[in-house]
């Protein structure tokens, strides 16, 4: 697996947490579009950054909770 796939999965498995604890009020619909958005965008960012960048946990984690915490926002908003 490489870096990219690992945060990748990291992301992906914070969003299932969140999602998991989301409000019953929220649709699963929305609860689909705000982890497929969230995973897209971290994917855009991931193929931008160089191996060195995804190797700074302190960076890696700022990421990993940032995206979850937006994906949260977002999910919210709808």
């Amino acid at each position: 697996m490489t870096i990219r796939e690992e945060v990748l999965a990291e992301i992906e498995n914070e969003l299932d947490l969140m999602l998991a604890d989301a409000p019953e009020s929220i649709s699963q619909s929305t609860r689909t579009t705000t982890k497929n958005e969230a995973l897209a965008y971290a994917k855009r960012v991931l193929n931008s950054l160089s191996t060195a960048e995804l190797q700074s946990e302190g960076a890696r984690q700022r990421f990993l909770l940032t995206t979850v915490r937006d994906a949260e926002r977002r999910m919210r908003g709808f």
